[in-house]
């Protein structure tokens, strides 16, 4: 059997991450622990940023991956070690034009095993101009003036901004104004 080395998509830009960590809070679901990988650099310069931090692509604390599949193995390891199939792209940005190529690639290479969520401050026109395999995409800039708290309970997730939408694997728009609610919540409450 050959061993397929996966290089990196784009080699002048090595993805670049935190340590993964896990969160029950970023993925769009009610009940699902996620493996999350926060890419390092953005291009938005959202004021008010929540990671300004994860801004500068160079930042020191971030693990910088030579290919892909050792950063597959590794994402899959946590999601082994969490029981869940469950990933989130976060960051800064991974669809930042330095991180997009590798982001692409890694996506591809997880779509058959695992649902991911990618956050980005595109638009979700410019995200369907990407030709991207996922299983939600939460788009949209963080907007300091419509601030409001986050959270995530069993029966909604709302985000930090209005503005800021959650869209399924069909580009279909499945929050408003930045508010998600989950199918079976009305269930739940006539129960």
């Amino acid at each position: 059997m050959e061993i397929r080395e996966f290089p990196l998509a784009n080699p002048n830009f090595p993805p670049r991450t935190l340590k993964l960590t896990e969160s029950w809070i970023d993925f769009p679901d009610n009940d699902s622990l996620a493996v999350c990988v926060c890419f390092a650099g953005c291009q938005n310069s959202c004021l008010g940023c929540q990671s300004p931090e994860l801004q500068d692509y160079r930042h020191p604390d971030c693990v910088l991956w030579d290919n892909l599949r050792t950063m597959r193995d590794e994402i899959a390891r946590h999601c082994l070690r969490n029981h869940t199939n469950k990933v989130v792209f976060s960051g800064g940005d991974p669809l930042a034009s330095f991180n997009r190529d590798n982001a692409r690639a890694l996506l591809d290479m997880l779509y058959d095993k695992y649902d991911v969520c990618v956050y980005t401050g595109f638009s979700i026109d410019e995200v369907k101009k990407m030709g991207l395999r996922f299983k939600f995409v939460k788009c949209g800039k963080f907007d300091l003036k419509s601030k409001r708290k986050s959270f995530k309970t069993d029966d909604v997730f709302c985000l930090a901004s209005p503005n800021q939408n959650f869209y399924d694997s069909n580009y279909d728009l499945i929050s408003k104004d930045g508010i998600l609610c989950f199918e079976n919540t009305m269930e739940r409450i006539l129960k």
